[in-house]
């Protein structure tokens, strides 16, 4: 019998759900993001958290050219298959063509970001409170200091 593959570590006190992310103007980004399959991502900007929401769905095979577009309100869309709205205007500032050439739009604040990558997530039946930041600056998760220098 094949013993079950180990589930991620347990959430340190450096680690809280994306739910409980709450950005103020000026606050510095999350430095990593863990999924609910234990992969980890770093991160550089509050931009960088919702590219990698998506990327990780796409690598899944849930956010694909069918499941577009995915909407930001009524008349907004948050991923499309070209950079434009269902008003036919196009993204505005900035955006992203992800790994698959869906577009994701960015422009967006810290606080934006955050609920549109919850958003992202429930849309695909994602719990994202199963999916955890950290905000401290250190070496990932489950590394030393000697796996680090290698």
């Amino acid at each position: 019998m094949t013993p079950p593959p180990p589930s991620p570590p347990p959430p340190s006190p450096d680690w809280c759900p994306l739910t409980e992310l709450r950005p103020q103007y000026c606050d510095p980004p999350p430095v990593r993001i863990r999924f609910p399959d234990g992969s980890e991502r770093e991160l550089r900007s509050w931009a960088s958290l919702l590219v990698s929401v998506a990327e990780w769905l796409v690598a899944r095979g849930k956010l694909t050219p069918a499941a577009c577009p995915v909407t930001r309100g009524p008349k907004r869309y948050l991923v499309n298959i070209e950079p434009r709205h269902q008003t036919g205007k196009s993204f505005l500032g900035n955006k992203v063509q992800l790994s698959n050439g869906l577009w994701l739009n960015l422009d967006l604040s810290a606080r934006d970001v955050v609920r549109s990558a919850q958003n992202l997530l429930n849309h695909f039946h994602i719990a994202p409170q199963q999916v955890l930041v950290s905000l401290r600056h250190g070496p990932p998760a489950g590394s030393t200091r000697d796996q680090l220098e290698q």
